[in-house]
């Protein structure tokens, strides 16, 4: 590379002689190498982390525990007291279990920055690799039941709209159950759904034998909704 270069060739005696010489381009690499973080699933999950993967474009050295840190909810936490496992060359791993079981938002970040991560050739790592997950080990809850859109009539009863705290993954008609306690006999409820601001907004109305113009009959009801039908993305049910 660079400005025009000589070779001199001294032959010593006379037993040599030299036919050619054979001149090859040869390819230098001075591509830096790219890593990824394996993204954590699934995400929002209500366990750890466990052992999060990182892989590399190509081989590299310089890989250690002061080249990633970890952050829930903005804050750092302390990984000095962790290992990188090195599975190849190229591939490397971290076990988070002990230092993702708490609640929040997660983000694990290999910093290229003074990192000492280079490829075979010596190209220093010049880009980040994250990845963000949420841990959420709470269930969604019900956060109110509105009968006929909050009117405070009873001559007719026509809907009930349930609302919880976060987005529920089951849903439907098999997540609730109205009884009729005064004949003790269930009622049918068609159920809607609907996300409004995050968080799972159902609407039951009512059909089959008792219903009149859309109307519950007179009576007492009991409205339960099952826990084991309301969960969230996480796979928390009812609480």
């Amino acid at each position: 590379a660079g400005t025009d270069r000589v070779i001199r060739i001294e032959i010593v005696d006379n037993w040599m002689g030299l036919d050619y010489l054979d001149f090859v381009s040869v390819e230098t690499d001075m591509v830096a190498p790219i890593a990824d973080i394996v993204d954590v699933t699934p995400d929002p999950r209500k366990a750890d982390a466990g052992v999060v993967t990182f892989n590399f474009d190509e081989d590299v050295t310089g890989v250690d525990i002061s080249d990633l840190t970890l952050t829930r909810n903005g804050a750092a936490i302390d990984i000095s007291e962790l290992t990188v496992i090195q599975v190849s060359a190229n591939e490397y791993a971290i076990d988070l279990s002990t230092v993702t079981d708490m609640e929040g938002d997660y983000e694990l970040r290999l910093n290229s920055v003074d990192s000492g991560i280079k490829d075979l050739a010596g190209n220093p790592i010049n880009t980040d690799a994250t990845d963000r997950f949420f841990v959420d080990r709470t269930g969604p809850q019900i956060e109110s039941v509105v009968v006929n859109d909050g009117n405070d009539q009873r001559s007719m009863v026509t809907r009930l709209t349930v609302t919880f705290t976060e987005v529920d993954k089951g849903g439907g008609s098999n997540s609730f159950l109205l009884m009729n306690t005064t004949t003790n006999i269930p009622v049918t409820t068609l159920v809607s759904t609907e996300i409004v601001n995050g968080k799972t907004v159902a609407n039951l109305t009512f059909a089959g034998s008792g219903i009149m113009g859309g109307s519950l009959a007179d009576g007492n009801y009991t409205l339960t909704t099952l826990a084991t039908d309301v969960v969230d993305a996480a796979g928390n049910q009812l609480d």
